[in-house]
């Protein structure tokens, strides 16, 4: 339930809170302020996430990635800053049930790409990309969450045909990072570039979780202010690394 009042605040109260609260208390309030200004200054509508088509929820995933939080998964494992999903958690059933992995209707998907090869001439394991680009990426539910999240992907499958029916185990990697989480649609870079100066892939440089605002400052500065004042800084949306085993089965 989003905290309304909260909203309403004037922003340097806003901005008072944010720095003396638990973040996880009011995650979907900074979102919504942050939402609300951008529209504000760009003059144009923020793009609406696809709610259908998913089960797990992406927005903890999202929310782990930019708080640089590590909590528990079903169905996952942390080693250090990578997270490793095996084939019964609801994030893997969702890329393996996805448009961009087994989807018909998309020409991009990697299972449409797997049946462009002959079972002959197809490696084991075959590997294949999906590319997050086109026209389709602007079309209302066209894509699910699991696009908009992972962007452009590679994944290895290992296969196993018996009759017309291939059992598929594959596994897919992504990197969440700055580059990806600035992954805007082209009207809006546009929009950025033209309103604000700069182009968006260099807002915010990616770096590994804990590092990111250092990576920003000059180092005799961000030294200054840990060693003298004992200030520790903040970071957000550190790189984090997750892995998805998918299993799965395609008819031809």
């Amino acid at each position: 339930m989003h905290n309304t009042a909260f909203l309403h605040l004037p922003d340097y109260e806003i901005i008072r809170k944010l720095k003396f609260s638990a973040y996880s208390d009011i995650e979907e309030e900074i979102y919504e302020w942050l939402k609300i200004k951008l529209e504000q200054t760009l003059k144009i509508r923020f793009p609406e996430l696809p709610k259908a088509g998913t089960t797990a929820n992406w927005d903890e995933l999202l929310n782990a990635w930019f708080f640089e939080t590590s909590p528990a998964f079903l169905n996952a494992t942390w080693q250090g800053d990578k997270i490793i999903f095996n084939s019964n958690s609801a994030f893997s059933r969702d890329i393996a049930n996805s448009p961009s992995f087994s989807g018909s209707r998309t020409g991009n998907s990697i299972k449409r790409k797997f049946f462009e090869v002959s079972d002959v001439a197809r490696p084991n394991p075959f590997e294949a990309s999906f590319h997050f680009v086109g026209s389709e990426t602007g079309i209302k539910d066209y894509y699910s969450v699991v696009e908009w999240f992972l962007g452009s992907y590679k994944t290895k499958i290992y296969w196993f045909k018996s009759n017309n029916s291939y059992a598929i185990k594959a596994l897919v990697s992504n990197r969440s990072h700055w580059y990806s989480g600035t992954r805007l649609p082209k009207s809006w870079q546009n929009k950025l570039d033209e309103t604000l100066g700069f182009s968006i892939e260099n807002l915010v440089d990616s770096a590994p979780r804990g590092q990111t605002i250092k990576r920003k400052l000059p180092i005799f500065i961000s030294n200054k202010l840990e060693s003298e004042f004992n200030f520790s800084l903040p970071s957000f949306g550190g790189d984090l690394r997750q892995e998805f085993n998918i299993e799965t089965i395609w008819i031809k």
